[in-house]
C-alpha cells in the first residue's frame, strides 16, 4: 500500500499550497520514505516543498478502503522558515 503525508499548515489566518510545475495548486506533501512516519514525512515534505520548518499540533487520518492509498493530513503551524512569503490570496 502507497502511503503518503500533506501537511494543513497556517501562517496567520492563511494556510500554506504549493503550485508543482504543470499542476494545480497543492497542499504541501508526498510519498512516505521507507520505515518513515507520517508526521516525518509532513515535516520532510513541507521543508523540502516551502523552506520552512513546522510544528505538528495534530493529526488527521483517511484510509481510503479497497484502495492503495493510505493519507494522513498533519496540521501544522509554521515554527520558522523565509522571513518574506509570497502569499497569494
Amino acid at each position: 500500500m502507497e502511503k503518503f503525508a500533506y501537511v494543513i499548515a497556517f501562517i496567520g489566518d492563511k494556510f500554506v499550497m504549493v503550485r508543482h510545475r504543470d499542476r494545480a495548486w497543492e497542499m504541501p506533501g508526498g510519498r512516505l520514505l521507507p520505515h518513515e512516519t507520517h508526521e516525518q514525512a509532513a515535516v520532510r515534505e513541507f521543508f523540502e516543498e516551502t523552506g520552512m520548518s513546522i510544528e505538528i499540533i495534530g493529526r488527521l487520518r483517511i484510509d481510503r478502503k479497497g484502495g492503495k492509498v493510505l493519507v494522513a493530513l498533519v496540521n501544522g503551524q509554521v515554527a520558522k522558515g523565509p522571513s518574506e512569503y509570497n502569499i497569494k490570496e
